[in-house]
C-alpha cells in the first residue's frame, strides 16, 4: 500500500502509520494528564477515576509498557470505589516515576527529568569487563563522552543502539531533547521490550552506575 495515499477525509490510508501516530499522540496526552494530576502535590479519588477512564477510552491496545504498569494497579486500587492513603501514596509515586516529575523550589530552573518507572527494582550489581552498555538521555554527573570513557576504562564496551547483546541501558537523569516523548525515547522502549521477553538487559540510572564507577562523581 502506498504510504502517501490519502483517504477522502485527508487522512493517510496506511493503517500502521495511522496507529503509530495515534499511539504517540496518546502517550503524549497521557504524560500531560499525569503531570496535571501531580501539579498541586496531591491526588484525589476523582483524578484516579478520570485517569482510569481516560486509559480505557484512549488506549487501543494494552501492550504499551506504561499501560502495563499503570492500568492493572489503577484497576486494583479502584475496585472497591475507595482510594485510601496508602493507595494514594503509591499511585502518586508511580505517576512521579513515569513523568519524571521532581518537586523544585519556585526559583529553580525547570528541568525535564527522565522517567524512572522502567528502572530495575531492585537495581542489579554493575559489572564492567566484557559487558556492553548503551547510554541514553542527558547526564548530570559527566557528559556522555566522559561516561563512555569511564565505562571503557573499567573494561566495559559502549554501543550506540539497544540489542540482545546489550547488558545495561543507563538512563541519564535529564530527558533528551531528541527523544520521541518528553521523558523517554526509543532506546528505553526497546530495552523494556527485550527485558519483558526474558533477555538479560538491565535498565539502570546514572546514579546507580556512579555507585560502581565513583569517577563519575569526581570533580574535573
Amino acid at each position: 500500500m502506498d504510504p502517501t495515499k490519502i483517504d477522502p477525509d485527508g487522512q493517510p490510508c496506511n493503517p500502521m502509520l495511522n496507529r503509530a501516530r495515534r499511539e504517540k499522540r496518546s502517550a503524549d496526552e497521557l504524560l500531560g494528564l499525569c503531570k496535571g494530576i501531580l501539579a498541586d502535590g496531591k491526588l484525589v479519588l476523582a483524578e484516579a477515576e478520570f485517569l482510569d477512564k481516560w486509559i480505557r477510552a484512549n488506549w487501543e491496545r494494552d501492550d504499551s509498557w506504561v499501560i502495563r504498569r499503570l492500568k492493572p494497579r489503577l484497576e486494583a486500587m479502584l475496585a472497591d470505589g475507595v482510594l485510601d492513603q496508602e493507595e494514594k501514596a503509591e499511585l502518586f509515586d508511580l505517576l512521579q516515576q513515569y513523568t519524571g516529575a521532581i518537586p523544585t523550589a519556585p526559583d529553580e530552573a525547570f528541568e525535564n527529568y527522565s522517567t524512572s518507572l522502567p528502572l530495575d527494582d531492585p537495581p542489579p550489581p554493575v559489572e564492567f569487563p566484557g559487558r556492553r552498555f548503551v547510554l541514553t538521555g542527558r547526564f548530570v554527573t559527566k557528559n556522555r563522552d566522559k561516561c563512555r570513557e569511564i565505562i571503557e576504562s573499567r573494561g566495559g564496551e559502549c554501543a550506540k543502539s539497544v540489542s540482545r547483546k546489550v547488558h545495561y541501558l543507563v538512563i541519564g537523569s535529564l530527558a533528551s531533547r531528541d527523544w520521541i516523548h518528553a521523558n523517554y525515547g526509543r532506546k528505553i522502549e526497546k530495552a523494556i521490550e527485550l527485558r519483558d521477553k526474558g533477555h538479560e538487559i538491565a535498565i539502570i540510572s546514572e546514579e546507580h552506575l556512579a555507585r560502581y564507577a565513583p569517577e563519575l562523581l569526581a570533580h574535573d
